[in-house]
């Protein structure tokens, strides 16, 4: 297994695969606004549900590169991903406070409504850019608790049972992440999650067992 320090950074291989799926994520918004131009309300409900379709597919399409990249960087081995993140996902989201797929639903829903509502094309491309900013925070934020899952997960595997707690040491960390840099915790602990959007603190395995005197 990879050996962690303070300079570690768990989130490059993140950063590297959201930045080449985004692209393809703002395209496929920029398409649906063209399409729409000309379509009755039918075709319309089918152009917006079948462009969020596929705006969800390539964002789990990215999480699941990450899970595998990030994975092989911990611990330089496959890691059975299909599954396990298909499970993952269908839990609720620790800071987001809901499902990745009933929260696409509700969104593409939302979409639909708010572009069916305007009269001219330019308040129909301000609804879309509305709701592709909307997902994409919900896509980084997910990526983001992706990889903290991911990294506990290799972490679990390789028999880590304690872990310390990390910070980015930059501007944006907050009081409360502040306060538990440098603690010790069970690699099982429930308070090992991220306590806001955009946290990026992360934890280094604990070789032994710290608690024992």
């Amino acid at each position: 297994m990879r050996t962690l320090t303070k300079d570690s950074n768990i989130y490059e291989i993140r950063d590297k695969i959201v930045k080449v799926y985004l692209k393809k994520i703002l395209r496929r918004f920029r398409q649906l606004n063209q399409s729409l131009l000309a379509f009755d309300e039918i075709n319309s409900m089918t152009a917006v549900y079948t462009a969020y379709d596929e705006v969800v597919e390539m964002s789990v399409d990215a999480l699941k590169e990450i899970a595998k990249q990030t994975y092989r960087w911990i611990c330089d081995e496959d890691f059975l991903v299909d599954m396990w993140l298909s499970d993952w996902l269908k839990q609720a989201d620790p800071v987001m406070h809901y499902k990745f797929y009933d929260e696409a639903d509700r969104k593409r829903s939302r979409l639909f409504e708010a572009v069916e509502s305007v009269r001219t094309s330019a308040e129909r491309k301000k609804q879309i850019d509305i709701g592709m900013r909307y997902w994409v925070k919900q896509f980084e934020q997910t990526a983001d608790n992706l990889v903290d899952d991911v990294v506990l997960q290799a972490y679990r595997d390789n028999g880590v049972k304690y872990v310390m707690w990390m910070i980015m040491n930059d501007a944006k960390v907050c009081n409360d992440c502040y306060r538990r840099k440098g603690k010790i915790y069970p690699i099982d602990s429930p308070l090992l999650r991220a306590l806001h959007w955009n946290c990026r603190c992360w934890w280094i395995p604990i070789r032994k067992n710290v608690f024992k005197k």
